[in-house]
């Protein structure tokens, strides 16, 4: 959380994005969308899987929460959940989508650059 305090602090707009270094698709629209609903009024704008999680480092927050996240890692307190429930928060919706992967280890990273090569390597021999 403290990073995201320090992104905020140091951004030079009101609408910032953040995304966690561990999920390797991004998609630019998504984002576009998500900030479209952030200049809104909502401080908080987050995806949610089907199952209702909230994907906290994949959303859009205004600079206005700073504060807020200050407030709570002074109490201890290191999640960004208890934010949404506290925050102007706009839940969107995601289903499950395929493209939505957080790779928390080596082996994982290892399965998405061999997805990737394969991926590859699929194209380039359907465009010879």
């Amino acid at each position: 959380m403290a990073g995201v305090i320090a992104g905020l602090k140091a951004a030079r707009h009101d609408v910032c994005v953040v995304v966690a270094c561990d999920i390797p698709h991004v998609p630019i629209g998504l984002l576009r969308r998500l900030a479209r609903t952030a200049g809104a009024g909502y401080e908080a704008v987050v995806p949610v899987s089907a199952e209702g999680l909230a994907e906290p480092l994949f959303a859009v927050y205004r600079r206005t929460v700073a504060p807020h996240m200050e407030g709570l890692l002074a109490s201890g307190r290191r999640s960004l959940l208890p934010l949404l429930e506290t925050a102007k928060t706009f839940r969107v919706p995601l289903g499950n989508p395929a493209w939505l992967k957080n790779l928390n280890t080596p082996g994982e990273y290892r399965a998405f650059l061999e997805s990737v090569a394969l991926t590859r390597r699929s194209r380039y021999r359907k465009n010879r």
